[in-house]
């Protein structure tokens, strides 16, 4: 029961229960205030909702794939505060140690 909505330059036929927008501002656009958004990717989609954020649900993983070739873009650490963090350490499931990090902007 969440509203799906896809940003596609090439898409005309919506998926099942899928909205398309051509643009970021555009989906912004048709949610309302009190929606909660979450943007899932990629990079320079990122980047580009990064300004509208008042919150970051990162995962932080300690490790860098040699073959990665796009990450989570920089951002101010001081425009930010952490609300919640949460340690895992690497085990038989998790190859590496990891974190859960919340961040809300701040005032």
């Amino acid at each position: 029961n969440r509203r799906n909505i896809v940003l596609s330059h090439t898409v005309e036929t919506p998926y099942e229960r899928t909205e398309i927008f051509e643009s970021l501002e555009n989906a912004l656009a048709s949610c309302q205030r009190d929606e909660d958004i979450f943007i899932i990717g990629g990079e320079t989609l990122y980047r580009k909702a990064l300004p509208f954020a008042d919150k970051l649900y990162i995962t932080a993983i300690e490790d860098t794939p040699k073959q990665a070739d796009a990450f989570f873009p920089q951002f101010d650490i001081n425009e930010w505060s952490i609300s919640s963090k949460e340690t895992h350490e690497k085990d038989d499931k998790h190859a590496f140690r990891f974190h859960f990090i919340d961040y809300e902007r701040n005032p």
